[in-house]
């Protein structure tokens, strides 16, 4: 009867939308906005600047905009300069106007001359923007504002500014942003450090994630092959094993124009190539969007049967990774993983998506034993004995996989066939038993037993022409070599 195993992997569109930033608090630690780096496309290049226009358009229309402290403390009336300065990665590309700052006074409107133990109950007054004394024009990496204070007040240093960015010319790299307070226009104008009253100290405002794109997994599980059916099948029988998920995540990003990064804007949700990889050698392989594994679709391997293809739609919930196996072969021990490659997005907002590589898929395990014999040797000039032990109370089976010759061989093969291990006793196997070689006497071979780890002790002994002995224990997970541990 033809046993159907499911070992699935399910590709999910978990794209989480963005909600707009708000202003940036340069008093602290701002977080940057975040525009994808496959949204700076050559075709929105603004000539050959090398730089490209970002507007401010997200939903509340603050992602670019920065709030600073004035950190100075004046006298009544007395005027103030602001001054903003961009890095060397942005540019105004739009005239700033002096309604974009709003300077606020922690002082209360009808209430800044009055008895201070009389609650303030009216709302925070605004400094008067009234001139922009240099900067600000496109092209500028600066802008100078003049501001008084509410008449019959005062500045102080808990009072902020706040400047309404609405559209950058940016090339691609970080952009920064500093705010610095004066007491003299001339200073301002300047831009010297040594007569501030204040400096906000350069912030970063927007950043450009490599790509828009982060791809992770569940917590990959793990499927026993059993030993009961010497390793020929899944424990139990009908069973649906899966393997992990994985999550396509789309990040809090943006493009240029301040719009959330969606599933349709960095992928052709249509196609998506999926690679699989581990070791195919046994049973049919498909990829099916049940769980019952309907309507499969093949999976392409490639000649050694350790990469398998196949084309999804990344739309899909789950794609479930499926073998069916006969029960004809052993199935292997392997670990899978997958690489994601995304199509591109039939819009030009977006280019590419990066692919994600190695992304974990699970894995097959034996609750049995397997010992690796790394350096069998049938030359006649050396006898070599396996000698193992079975402390279990149950008989096992042996079987032999793997054999991997060395590199003068011109032909190998396994030339034993299931080899009993009585319960409670040693047995002694000759290497020249066991496998054949052509053109080289030396090569590895896998030792698959069907009894617990913890119950099989491996002994490897080589003697050669001379008489001279070597002995390695390989699997002793009982203790002492030979100790019944039951």
């Amino acid at each position: 009867m033809v046993s159907k195993k499911i070992l699935g992997v399910a590709i999910a569109a978990a794209f989480a939308s963005q909600g707009a930033f708000a202003a940036l608090n340069l008093n602290g630690t701002p977080v940057p906005n975040k525009i994808a780096k496959q949204a700076i496309l050559s075709s929105f290049q603004v000539g050959s600047t090398g730089f490209y226009t970002a507007l401010d358009g997200g939903t509340a229309s603050t992602d670019f905009d920065v709030v600073s402290k004035l950190g100075a403390g004046l006298t009544v009336d007395q005027r103030i300069y602001i001054r903003v300065n961009l890095n060397d990665n942005a540019r105004f590309s739009a005239q700033v106007q002096t309604s974009d700052l709003t300077v606020t006074s922690g002082q209360k409107s009808g209430d800044w001359d009055s008895d201070p133990l009389t609650p303030d109950t009216l709302a925070n007054v605004n400094g008067t923007v009234d001139t922009i004394t240099q900067g600000g024009a496109p092209g500028d990496q600066y802008v100078v504002f003049s501001v008084k204070p509410y008449p019959g007040t005062a500045f102080s240093i808990g009072d902020t500014a706040t400047l309404a960015i609405n559209q950058l010319s940016i090339n691609g790299s970080d952009v920064g942003v500093e705010v610095i307070t004066y007491d003299q226009a001339a200073y301002a104008v300047a831009g010297l450090d040594t007569n501030k009253l204040f400096r906000s100290g350069s912030k970063t405002i927007i950043t450009f994630p490599t790509d828009g794109v982060s791809s992770s997994t569940s917590a990959p599980q793990t499927v026993t092959a059993s030993v009961d059916s010497l390793f020929k099948k899944f424990a139990g029988n009908n069973t649906t094993a899966q393997f992990s998920q994985l999550y396509t995540t789309v990040g809090n990003y943006s493009d240029l124009n301040g719009n959330s990064i969606s599933l349709v804007s960095i992928t052709d949700p249509s196609a998506s190539v999926v690679k699989y990889k581990g070791d195919f050698s046994v049973g049919t392989w498909s990829v099916s969007a049940s769980s019952s594994c309907t309507t499969p679709t093949a999976l392409t391997l490639n000649g050694a049967k350790t990469e398998g293809t196949v084309t999804l739609a990344v739309s899909n919930t789950k794609a479930y990774l499926c073998v069916v196996e006969t029960g004809a072969a052993q199935i292997p021990v392997a670990t899978y993983k997958a690489d994601v490659t995304y199509s591109a997005p039939a819009t030009a907002v977006f280019g590419a998506a990066s692919p994600a590589s190695d992304l974990a898929a699970g894995s097959i395990v034996r609750d049995g034993t397997t010992v690796l014999l790394p350096f069998i040797n049938i030359n006649p000039d050396y006898n070599q004995k396996v000698i193992i032990v079975n402390r279990s109370s149950a008989a096992a089976d042996l079987t032999l996989t793997n054999l991997v010759p060395d590199a003068a061989a011109t032909a190998s093969s396994i030339t034993a066939g299931t080899i009993n291990l009585p319960a409670g006793k040693q047995s002694v196997l000759k290497s020249t038993d066991l496998v054949s070689i052509t053109g080289s006497a030396k090569g590895a071979v896998t030792l698959n037993i069907a009894a617990p780890s913890n119950q099989i002790d491996v002994l490897f002994q080589t003697t050669n022409a001379q008489g001279a002995q070597n002995t390695v224990l390989l699997q002793n997970d009982g203790g002492k070599f030979g100790t019944n541990n039951n």
